[in-house]
């Protein structure tokens, strides 16, 4: 299974969430932080957002 890189507008699309709630839940490490793929490119494994969706479902 290849694993996408995702960009910003598709987390946001993903998580129904702002920008800014991103950003600070990175900082408090709730949600995985971005990872650098190129000069001018960051973003987060798809596959590091679905394990982080499955431990939300098992908490709530």
């Amino acid at each position: 299974m290849t694993d996408r890189v995702l960009n910003m507008h598709q987390i946001l699309e993903i998580t129904n969430k702002s920008r800014a709630t991103i950003y600070s839940w990175m900082k408090k490490g709730y949600f995985p932080k971005q990872r650098q793929f190129g000069p001018n490119s960051i973003g987060w494994w798809e596959s590091d957002i679905k394990k982080w969706a499955e431990q939300i479902n098992t908490v709530h």
